[in-house]
């Protein structure tokens, strides 16, 4: 059965009120803009031409473009910053996911404003009015891919200002998109640290789960190394705060809870362990659905929610469902993971693009556990929609 319009019974209150009884709906502000600089992900292609939905950059253009984003490719970018095409500077892909989330909004009246006030010199009457707007600006860096170094080099070749760095969010406990966190949040914490700035706290699943595991022929082999807990990131000067429930960072960031599974098709991740403590020592146990996962959503002016998910192991039209949900507004972008790669789960490629389709995207940016069958098949139906993500790659979203 494919989940046409006919079958989309997610979006129904009674279905929320049900699944989302705990969930904490806190409002978000809306976003001037928001800049995604992909950091960590598994392929780079920095020459191919941008999807029809995308301005490339630098826009010579005088008229103003209404388009969903931009996108600067990396070899444009190294070319406009060095002068030159030093392939040494280009980023390193690798098996994982790391976005930084950078977003723009105007501070509340009450803090934006600096107010003129004048005199009629007939009346006496004193007006006033706002002569600026401060726009503040916030810094998110999501996972941080598979490999430390991986991370730092990419990290200097975008020239990342770690010091602005305030939040840093693990979707969820895979090494694919932990393990990098051991040099970013170190780095990070040094820069804030000589900047004067605030400890940065390391938003995280109170779970912790340190190993998992994959059954493969009948055995069951462990992710190497394990995942970094939270005692590992207060020692490099971080403040790490624990979650279950939905909650908002830095005003902007919707950060989900517990993604609610409302196909009958997104089933996990078949094969997945977690191992425990147990009074018989360390135990292997199912863990297919994979629940400390969450995604991470924001708001844009004038165009409704854009969603990053990392891996999508709740499927990504589950995702898609509850942050146009949770956020009350209409799905611009999908970005990330959609976890479509592999033989256990490529059977869901065509019911989850029939999916999307009534979700109705205006932009898809999907990159690392995606995988080149579902990437085909979805350039096949979103021509004008679909474009894959690319280490390096810069995308900005704009306001209406």
């Amino acid at each position: 059965m494919l989940a046409t319009s006919k079958h989309l019974e997610y979006h129904s209150q009674e279905f929320h009120e049900k699944m989302s009884a705990s969930a904490q709906h806190a409002p978000v502000v809306e976003l001037k803009s928001l800049t995604v600089i992909n950091l960590v992900d598994n392929e780079s292609d920095s020459m191919s031409s941008p999807c029809s939905c995308i301005q490339s950059t630098p826009n010579n253009s005088a008229q103003k473009d209404e388009r969903v984003a931009t996108y600067t490719q990396e070899i444009v970018r190294r070319l406009k910053e060095d002068d030159a095409l030093d392939m040494g500077n280009l980023c390193t892909s690798a098996h994982g996911l790391s976005l930084l989330l950078i977003a723009e909004y105007d501070a509340p009246a009450t803090e934006e404003t600096d107010v003129e006030t004048t005199t009629n010199r007939s009346t006496g009457a004193i007006t006033s009015a706002s002569t600026s707007t401060k726009v503040v600006k916030k810094y998110l860096l999501m996972d941080g891919g598979p490999d430390p170094k991986i991370w730092s080099e990419n990290a200097i070749k975008c020239k990342i200002p770690m010091h602005e760095i305030s939040n840093v969010i693990l979707s969820h406990y895979h090494i694919d998109h932990s393990n990098g966190l051991r040099s970013a949040v170190r780095e990070i914490s040094h820069h804030r640290t000589e900047a004067g700035k605030e400890a940065v706290v390391v938003d995280m699943h109170q779970s912790q789960i340190e190993t998992r595991g994959f059954k493969v022929r009948g055995k069951i082999y462990p992710m190497k190394p394990s995942n970094p807990l939270a005692r590992e990131f207060e020692e490099m000067g971080a403040k790490v705060t624990l979650h279950k429930k939905s909650h908002v960072v830095d005003e902007c960031f919707y950060i989900s809870g517990e993604i609610p599974r409302q196909t009958e098709y997104e089933t996990g991740l078949p094969g997945h362990f977690n191992q425990i403590d147990s009074k018989y020592g360390k135990q292997w146990v199912p863990d297919e659905e994979i629940k400390d996962e969450r995604y991470i959503a924001c708001k844009i002016k004038g165009r409704g929610v854009v969603v990053f998910s990392a891996c999508s192991h709740a499927g990504i039209v589950n995702v898609c469902m509850d942050a146009t949900y949770q956020l009350k507004s209409k799905l611009t972008a999908a970005v990330g993971g959609f976890h479509l790669a592999g033989s256990s789960v490529e059977d869901r490629i065509e019911k989850t693009v029939e999916a999307l389709k009534d979700l109705n995207p205006e932009l898809l940016l999907a990159g690392h556990c995606t995988g080149w069958r579902a990437k085909a098949k979805l350039a096949e139906e979103f021509p004008y929609t679909f474009q894959p993500l690319s280490v390096g790659g810069i995308y900005k979203f704009n306001s209406m």
